[in-house]
């Protein structure tokens, strides 16, 4: 008997289904839902849902995240085998006809920010001048639509740091991305412009089964420990 329970368990041992490991990007400068610090370690409110998904998924289930260049993220994840999923990925008409994309796990409102110390007291009054641009959000095709000039950089911080050396006027970014930015560097904004409805954030993929198997893992998070991650920064 004890000789089979010995064998029993090295079988199962042995051949017992490993867990699969999902690659999913994320961006270097999208703080503070994700970002890589001063060690180059990926850190954010979506690293932190990762890790509860990481948690309490049943699957098997494992995500790894790797960091680049917003762009870098989506090219690969198009064109490339390299890796399964963005995690934190705002939902859109466009995006949606790319992806397959998860349930929304929170939102993120687009808003216009300009320095406390201005006299900008409306939009109109930023023409002729340089607002750092939020890439595909809302606020971003409002700009556009008013004609105004807009400019991309790298990353939120450096279009922050933009808005304090005067090159900008003001800032498109998530409301969270401001405020945070505006702690970190010391730095008093306010709202010039708030868009009324927030965007889903969600996870992408190109695989229908990959799609399913995370959303079925997301929805096992526990709401008191989602809502403790989204508070985290």
């Amino acid at each position: 008997m004890k000789l089979f329970l010995i064998i029993f368990i090295f079988l199962t041992s042995v051949f017992a289904k490993e867990p699969k490991t999902l690659t999913c990007f994320i961006a270097k400068g999208f703080p503070p839902f994700q970002f890589e610090d001063e060690k180059n370690v990926v850190r954010g409110i979506d690293v932190e849902i990762a890790k509860l998904f990481n948690k309490h998924n049943t699957e098997g289930i494992k995500v790894e995240l790797r960091a680049m260049k917003w762009s870098d993220a989506i090219g690969t994840l198009l064109y490339t085998n390299k890796g399964d999923c963005i995690w934190g990925m705002e939902i859109t008409k466009k995006r949606v006809k790319l992806f397959e994309m998860t349930m929304p796990l929170y939102e993120r409102v687009s808003t216009l920010f300009v320095l406390k110390k201005s006299d900008y007291k409306s939009i109109d009054e930023l023409q002729n001048k340089i607002i750092g641009d939020d890439k595909d959000s809302d606020m971003s095709n409002y700009l556009k639509s008013k004609d105004l000039r807009v400019a991309v950089v790298k990353t939120k911080e450096e279009s922050f740091k933009s808005l304090m050396s005067g090159k900008f006027a003001a800032i498109s970014a998530p409301y969270r991305v401001g405020i945070y930015l505006s702690k970190k560097l010391k730095t008093p904004i306010r709202v010039l412009k708030k868009h009324k409805k927030g965007r889903g954030v969600s996870v992408a993929t190109k695989s229908e089964d990959i799609r399913k198997l995370i959303e079925s893992g997301l929805k096992e998070i526990p709401k008191h420990e989602l809502d403790k991650a989204l508070k985290s920064y």
